[in-house]
């Protein structure tokens, strides 16, 4: 069909839709739009018939040229004004790219919120304008196409962003005017697109995401209809420009031209080293030709710069299949996804690594785009989808609250399956305490410290008793849309408070990969230290009832009793001091075996003077 005939056909039946909605591939180099119709998948192309919109936009004085009018219209001399990959700007800072050298043609500086700004003819823009030019283009498509406005949507983000650059995302689809259903993992979406045909199987399928500025990988179980997400992993920071950008560092070495302060040359580098890539994914070798330098680079020299960065890729996969508690040969199937999978090399390790075939028959930089348009379908409420299709996301990071001494109570853990709901209960630490402050934590440590605070709310008015006997219930519930909802209730004044809080952009600046290997380099010690807290909150509770309890009943000890307790209390003092786990352990036992008798003593005196007064 042309253009007009397709796009007749497609709006006989989309106007039958109570709701726009569709799901948004935001990719590094390309980005796309689909909606479903009839129960089927539909990527809109363009007035060309172009399904793909490059992710790039020319800002000239009068205004953004997006996709591939940029392409084609791009001068040399708009080589500043030019802005590619702006999704792999998101969430750095000016002195992230000066301290990672990241090999960008472009001017930048920063604003008095110390964000990049990138220096054009148009004027400063951001990272988040430009996604949000290239989300209006997507918009402008579907209006064009489908001759309706395009308001609801599912857009696709690497499982691994972390809070700045998913609520960066979320900001530029509000400059485009387009509210965010949710935003979807990649990884999760190219599993929806393979598994919507065959859902009724019974497999664990792994997703490997690498694509122009990110690598994803996830695994899911799929049975009847359901997706259950079982773990995650990625690195938010790798990708086919890390590729392009090792052929550069090749030719600046053998040519020895320094391109350090011209953006010029850079622009030309980079669009050069890519081009280089390309063609060595279908051959052997590729010729170079760099302003007055000419060489060579054999596919073999191009596999020996990328090894280490698919290497990396491959030891994510394998803490991701240990994190759900899997093996290799668990692994039903694997599906490929992202323009950077065409790489030879990639294929290779990939496929060595689990000795599997991988799937590849959805184009791997469409696959996401039909995920997303299924998911947007499923939220705007299509009984027929919602019926055959569940997804069940993962929690990403541990969540609980602050408790004494510093720690976290965790209560819901790492890659716990959404939706989720769980209870807990705790109470009070001193005698008539009237509020109790709930401080929700996000993290892998067992310090607060170490973690993320998410927010914090407080219950008031609690009844007036002695510590320990105020029974307050926390209760952490995760819906299907991510939204975490913390709950504090006390039942006797039917007390409650609530917090809501967008799990997924509340991760921490700081990559989750590192976060959970900061974790495991500190669990001893973490562990130690938590141990060394609970002694000594048990232990100070033990010996302020000890102190209590001489101060009006020491005449009821002999010499001995009491200096057999007050040696016995200071070695447990000097013990906590030194952190001696053996000599807390051992003091707190022969506390309670020599203050046996002088408790038992002092209840029965008590009880004595109870039943003379009820006499009186």
């Amino acid at each position: 069909m042309d253009f007009m005939n397709c796009n007749t056909f497609f709006l006989n039946n989309f106007n039958k839709k109570n709701k726009q909605v569709a799901g948004i591939d935001l990719g590094t180099t390309y980005s796309a739009i689909s909606t479903v119709i009839n129960n089927k998948v539909k990527i809109i192309p363009d007035q060309n018939g172009n399904l793909l919109l490059p992710s790039i936009v020319c800002y000239k004085k009068d205004k953004p040229i997006v996709g591939w009018n940029a392409v084609n219209k791009f001068k040399s001399n708009d080589i500043i004004n030019t802005i590619n990959s702006a999704k792999r700007l998101l969430g750095y800072s000016l002195s992230d790219i000066n301290q990672n050298k990241i090999f960008f043609p472009y001017i930048f500086k920063k604003n008095k919120y110390n964000k990049i700004i990138i220096k054009t003819n148009y004027g400063f823009v951001t990272p988040e304008i430009v996604l949000g030019d290239i989300l209006k283009s997507l918009k402008n498509r579907f209006l064009d196409f489908c001759g309706k406005i395009l308001k609801d949507v599912v857009i696709t983000v690497p499982a691994y962003f972390n809070n700045k650059q998913r609520q960066q995302v979320k900001n530029s689809a509000y400059l485009a005017n387009l509210n965010v259903l949710r935003l979807l993992n990649e990884p999760t979406a190219a599993a929806l697109a393979y598994g919507f045909k065959e859902n009724k199987k019974h497999k664990i399928i792994l997703v490997y995401d690498l694509g122009g500025g990110t690598f994803d990988v996830s695994i899911l179980r799929i049975s009847n209809g359901v997706f259950e997400v079982l773990s995650t992993g990625g690195n938010n920071k790798l990708g086919g420009d890390d590729f392009d950008e090792q052929i550069a560092n090749f030719i600046i070495k053998k040519s020895n031209i320094n391109v350090t302060h011209y953006p010029h040359l850079k622009y030309h580098l980079l669009k050069l080293s890519s081009d280089i890539k390309f063609q060595l994914t279908h051959n052997y070798f590729a010729k170079i030709n760099f302003l007055n330098w000419k060489g060579t680079i054999t596919r073999k020299e191009f596999e020996e710069l990328i090894y280490s960065l698919i290497y990396k890729t491959i030891l994510i996969c394998d803490k991701t299949i240990k994190e759900a508690n899997l093996s290799i040969k668990n692994i039903d199937d694997i599906i490929m996804v992202g323009g950077s999978t065409y790489v030879p090399l990639v294929i290779k390790l990939v496929s060595d690594f689990f000795n599997k075939n991988l799937l590849n028959y959805i184009n791997p930089e469409k696959s996401v785009v039909i995920g997303a348009g299924i998911q947007a379908e499923i939220l705007s409420g299509n009984k027929n989808i919602q019926k055959s299709v569940l997804l069940l996301d993962v929690v990403p990071l541990s969540l609980g609250i602050e408790t004494v001494g510093g720690f976290v109570e965790k209560i819901i853990n790492k890659n716990t399956n959404i939706p989720f709901s769980k209870t807990q209960e705790f109470t009070t630490l001193h005698d008539n305490q009237k509020s109790i402050f709930i401080n929700i934590i996000q993290g892998e440590r067992e310090f607060v410290k170490d973690c993320f605070s998410l927010g914090r709310f407080s219950l008031n008015n609690l009844p007036l008793k002695r510590a320990g006997q105020v029974r307050i219930s926390v209760t952490f519930t995760i819906d299907v849309n991510c939204m975490l909802i913390v709950t504090a209730e006390e039942q006797s004044k039917n007390l409650k408070n609530k917090i809501k809080i967008d799990i997924f952009n509340n991760l921490n600046k700081l990559n989750v990969d590192k976060i959970i290997k900061e974790s495991k380099k500190h669990l001893s010690s973490d562990l130690y230290d938590k141990l060394i807290n609970d002694y000594k909150i048990k232990s100070e509770k033990i010996i302020n009832i000890l102190d209590s309890a001489l101060s009006s009943d020491s005449n009821l000890l002999d010499k001995k009793e009491l200096s057999d307790l007050i040696k016995f209390k200071n070695l447990l003092k000097k013990s906590l001091e030194e952190k001696d786990i053996n000599n807390i352990e051992f003091s707190i036992s022969k506390l309670e075996q020599k203050s046996d008798s002088f408790f038992k003593q002092r209840l029965n005196n008590s009880i004595k003077s109870y039943f003379s007064k009820d006499k009186i």
